[in-house]
Parts: structure tokens; C-alpha cells; sequence
């Protein structure tokens, strides 16, 4: 279950909830490509798109946490930063408020049976009310920014919930967008709770990847569960591997061409939508911002290499975002 706030927090904000790894549409587009002959390849350059390869600047920079952060919301900090900082994105800040409004939503929900039944509402007079959405519980709580996102999860922790939701497809979102700029993490036995804050400042001309360029250990498949569902793929779940580019927030972008290879340069099947990919009616841009995701019709294989390639004009300029990454 993912939709927009019954009531929108801030004059311009644009709140979105993502349920338990859940669901949505997705445009179910695949670009056959041919790998490059030798003679058109250059040193440095991708044998399979004939692309150079773009590299991601990694960062090396940490978020701010409140004094009264828990040892679990220092936790999912340090798993925001590392994440944030592999792929060239600036780290986040936790602010209390936000660590207060995720915490006792994660208390309310585990407080009794039923109290969550759509995860992201609370009804009153259910022990530990606090607001009915997450923008008027984020207010509740102290919070003067406008309120973006909330993802959850089933109670893993902070290290399982926060790679949990950087390996979905809707819920990766937040965690890879320019404009959020701060979060806050509670968690119980039952349930893991996260919400964002924005809008600040982003690069017009940034553009990133996940899995980043030479990165290895990348997980192999997606089983689906996430709420709103992905579409699925021809034979079912699970897929491969989700794929991501992110671009500026406010840029103008038009995607020419996505492309998936495997270690032979053998064209991977697979579905593609984001910022204007291709239209889906099933689709809803909103849970995916300015991000593009592929993912693979079949789960990737253990060891092998694999190649994506996206190319696209941004305020009407050429690109691509060309990177290798290796299975688990």
C-alpha cells in the first residue's frame, strides 16, 4: 500500500509513504542492444554500449544525529552515510524530531494488534496516537521542514531495514534523492520506521548510479516485496538486481536508451520505467522521483560481471551513465 498523504504537511511539499517492502507499476520497457565492434571501442572505453565507463566521486562525509539519538539511530545513520557516500550523494542529518515521529510510530504499531493495519496511518484513540499521517505526526513531533517520505519494514533492525530498502525499487527512492536532506529512524520488535525531510540544495548537473561503477557484492535478485508491488516480470518473481539512475530533481531529462549486458556483451531482458523512460498507465512517477531503475527479467548469476548503460539528454545535454558490477 503506497499513496500521497491525505493531507499534503507544507504548502509545496510533495509527501509520499512507502509501505512495507511493497508495490507499484512499472513501465514495462526493454531496449535490445548489440555490443560494439573492437574497432569502435576505445581504451577506458565499455566493450558492450562502446560508452567510456563513468566512474562515481565517492564521498567521504558523515550526517549530523541529535544528542539524544539511540545507539539504533546512530546505527541506521552510519548505513544512510555509507550508502549515500558510495554513490556521490550528500550525507543526511537526523534530527530529533524526525527520530521522535518514526520512534513512536513504530511503538504505535507494535502497541497493539491492528493498530497498522495500512502501516503508515494511525487512527485516535489507539494506544500511542500521534497523528493520522506521517507529515502531522513529523509536526506532532517538532518537525518545521516538510515532510517527504516515510518507508517501514517488518522489524529487522536498522542495518536489515535500511538495506532492505536500498535493494527495492520504490523504497531506494529518498535514499538516493539530492533534495532530502533529513531523516530519522525508530524501530521496535515489529517494525522499522523512516522518515525524510527536504528540500535542500541540489546539483542541476549531478547524475548517479546504484550499483556504482566496479562496485562487487551486488545482490543478485528482488523478490517483489515491497508494497506497492513492482511490476512483475513475465515468469514471476523473483528478478534481478535493481539498477538505478538518478538525476537532478529539477532537470529536464529525456532517457534515449537502456540497456543491460551480461560478462559476454549478450543483451539482458528487462524493465525499465522512471523519469521518462515510457509512459505506463499502471506506473506512478511519484514513488520514483527522478530515478530510472531496470531491472532483469531472471535473477542475475552468483560471480558474473554485468553492464548498464543509460543515455540521455539533461536540460539538452548528452550523457550516459555507463557502469560495470559484479554479483555476489
Amino acid at each position: 500500500m503506497l499513496g500521497p498523504l491525505p493531507s499534503t504537511p507544507r504548502p509545496g511539499s510533495r509527501a509520499r509513504e512507502l509501505a512495507t517492502l511493497g508495490v507499484l507499476a512499472l513501465a514495462l520497457a526493454s531496449t535490445a542492444g548489440c555490443g560494439k565492434g573492437d574497432d569502435e571501442v576505445g581504451p577506458g572505453d565499455d566493450p558492450c554500449s562502446g560508452n567510456p565507463f563513468t566512474p562515481t566521486a565517492a564521498r567521504d562525509e558523515h550526517g549530523a544525529a541529535p544528542p539524544d539519538s539511540t545507539p539504533d539511530q546512530l546505527t541506521a545513520l552510519a548505513e544512510v552515510d555509507a550508502f549515500r557516500n558510495l554513490v556521490g550523494l550528500a550525507p543526511i542529518d537526523f534530527v530529533a524530531a524526525l527520530n521522535h515521529a518514526s520512534q513512536a510510530h513504530s511503538d504505535y504499531c507494535a502497541a497493539a494488534p491492528g493498530n497498522c493495519p495500512n502501516w503508515h496511518d494511525e487512527v485516535p484513540g489507539n494506544p500511542g496516537f500521534t497523528g493520522a499521517d506521517f507529515g502531522t505526526r513529523a509536526q506532532a513531533a517538532g518537525y518545521t521542514g516538510s515532510a517527504s517520505f516515510e518507508v517501514m519494514a517488518s522489524g529487522v533492525g536498522p542495518v536489515g531495514a535500511v538495506r532492505m530498502w536500498v535493494d527495492s525499487v520504490y523504497h531506494r527512492t529518498p535514499f538516493v534523492s539530492p533534495a532530502i536532506h533529513e531523516a530519522g529512524y525508530g524501530g521496535s520488535t515489529a517494525f522499522d520506521t523512516m522518515d525524510f525531510g527536504c528540500c535542500g540544495p541540489a546539483d542541476p548537473t549531478f547524475v548517479t548510479n546504484y550499483p556504482v561503477h566496479g562496485q562487487t557484492g551486488v545482490t543478485s535478485s528482488f523478490g517483489g516485496n515491497e508494497g506497492p508491488e513492482p511490476p512483475v516480470p513475465p515468469s514471476g518473481w523473483p528478478s534481478g538486481s535493481i539498477v538505478s539512475v538518478v538525476f537532478p530533481p529539477s532537470g529536464a531529462v529525456s532517457v534515449t536508451k537502456h540497456e543491460l549486458y551480461d560478462a559476454a556483451c549478450n543483451p539482458v531482458d528487462h524493465l525499465a520505467g522512471g523519469k521518462d523512460v515510457a509512459p505506463d498507465p499502471g506506473f506512478v512517477q511519484g514513488f520514483l522521483g527522478s530515478t530510472v531503475v531496470l531491472y532483469a527479467h531472471a535473477p542475475l548469476a552468483p560471480g558474473q560481471t554485468y553492464t548498464a548503460n543509460v543515455e540521455y539528454t539533461l536540460d539538452g545535454v548528452a550523457g550516459n551513465r555507463t557502469f560495470q558490477f559484479t554479483v555476489q
